[in-house]
This record gives structure tokens, sequence and C-alpha cells, in this order.
């Protein structure tokens, strides 16, 4: 083949490759859910969701709708030790379990956001986040923080949690300083 023939026979082969979208470039937003577009809109979405007030319970698909359904979630053992991995139906047994036997559909509960570090590279992110759950009256009021750490995935347009890991602080083993606001540390 001469180099002519070579030249324009790249040419358009490229021609496709400069002009196409970067893979790793979001779709469109349309059609796609404000809470689902970035990895800190979507750590933000599952603590409101299943947070809920007195009288009510978390919106369960909501909550799964946020997870891949092979996502893994691995909670701490009893008494805080150890861990215990679980899919989305576990866990969302286990949450369920925990409203009843402490009567918390009664008083409300909330977990929410004390401090978050994400870091995204591509269609994979992963975050350690901070937060402080509680009843929202009676005795189980008192806040208890614990981290999150999640893996986070895009795919068909929007983030999904791949796998979420919490840890709670106990006495001797707070939660790390660099991880905690400016104001606390």
């Amino acid at each position: 083949m001469n180099a002519p023939t070579l030249a324009a026979l790249l040419a358009l082969l490229l021609v496709p490759l400069s002009s196409s979208q970067d893979p790793a470039a979001p779709a469109s937003e349309a059609g796609v859910p404000a809470e689902v577009r970035t990895p800190e809109a979507l750590i933000d979405a599952v603590y409101e969701r299943v947070s809920f007030p007195a009288g009510e319970t978390p919106d369960w698909d909501a909550v799964r709708a946020l997870m891949l359904p092979e996502a893994l979630i691995v909670q701490p053992g009893a008494r805080g030790r150890g861990v215990r991995p679980m899919d989305v139906e576990g866990f969302v047994q286990v949450f369920v379990g925990d409203i009843e036997r402490l009567d918390m559909s009664a008083v409300g509960f909330q977990e929410r956001v004390v401090s978050k570090d994400v870091t995204q590279f591509g269609d994979v992110a992963s975050a350690l986040v901070v937060f402080e759950a509680r009843m929202l009256s009676g005795p189980g009021s008192r806040a208890q923080r614990g981290l999150d750490c999640f893996h986070l995935v895009r795919k068909d347009d929007r983030w999904w949690i791949a796998s979420i890991a919490t840890q709670f602080a106990v006495p001797g083993d707070p939660i790390p300083e660099h991880l905690l606001p400016a104001d606390e540390r």
C-alpha cells in the first residue's frame, strides 16, 4: 500500500474516534433524577431516604432504587464487633427489624451527613462519610456517630451504590480526626 493511500485510510479510521463523545463523559441528564447525577447527590439521597418522621417508615423501594441489585452492605456485628455482610434485601430486613424492635416508627429516625470526602475517577467513586444517627425523641434520641465507606459506580447514565461498609464510633475508637469537619478537629 502506498503512503497516500495509507494516510487516507488512517484519516478515515481516525475521524470517528476524534468526533465521538468521550466514553467517560456523562450522557444527557434529561430524565435522570438529580439525586443520582453525582456521587455526592446519591450519598445525600441515601441518608434522606432512610430517615423518617414519627408515624412513618422509609420507602424501601426508593432506598433499593439507589443501589445496584448486587450491592454489598457490611454492617458491624453484634455489640459492634466483627462484620455482618448482607445483600440489599438483607439490609432492608435488618433495618425493618430494628424499626420494629426499637419502636422507631413511633418517634421517627434521622441519619444525617456530618462530613464526606468523595473521590471520583471516571465511572467509579469512593467516599468516606461521617454520619449521625438518632431517634427523634425518647431514650434513643442521643446521636450516635459512625463512618460509612461507599463504593459507587456510574452505569446507565446515573450513579449507583455498589457497596457500603459501616463502623460506629465507640469509646476508645473514635472517628478519625482528619474525617471530622474542620470546626471539630
